[in-house]
């Protein structure tokens, strides 16, 4: 534990990203929602996508094994780095990239619920400010999103 306690973590969330306002006050509703559903032979493919902070939308598949008797085991599954910021959660499952990391996949034919989030700055969560595509600070917002925000919203400047 941090020296400080708990009590510590909000103001140090607040002085690295320049908010006004204490971390641990600012609750998110996760408001999940299902974009999208694909029956697979073994399991079904759920697109999701929640929210982690105001206006930041995170997309991520659900694994869902075909059979399962839920509440069934799950694992979270995270993509690799690498470098490839265009590849996200979509390499896990088996949509893209390398089809020796799509662990996720194996794992929901093995019976696992699983869920792969893209990680911030990758596939559709990619900063095209930081990528040198954009001149604007608004983040990319879901389907169906509660519509992107500034930097300077975010943080309350």
């Amino acid at each position: 534990m941090l020296k400080g306690g708990a009590t510590r973590w909000p103001r140090i969330h607040c002085a690295r990203t320049g908010s006004a306002r204490s971390a641990a006050s600012a609750r998110t509703p996760l408001d999940a929602r299902v974009v999208e559903r694909v029956e697979e032979p073994r399991y079904t493919r759920e697109k999701v996508w929640f929210w982690s902070e105001p206006h930041e939308p995170v997309g991520a598949y659900l694994l869902l094994p075909n059979g399962a008797d839920f509440p069934a085991p799950a694992v979270l599954c995270l993509h690799q780095h690498a470098g490839q910021f265009h590849l996200g959660k979509s390499e896990p499952v088996g949509l893209a990239g390398d089809p020796d990391m799509a662990y996720a996949r194996e794992l929901a034919e093995r019976g696992y619920v699983t869920i792969t989030p893209d990680f911030k700055g990758f596939e559709e969560r990619r900063d095209t400010v930081l990528e040198g595509r954009a001149s604007s600070t608004t983040s990319p917002a879901a389907p169906g999103s509660r519509g992107a925000r500034s930097r300077a919203a975010t943080c309350g400047t």
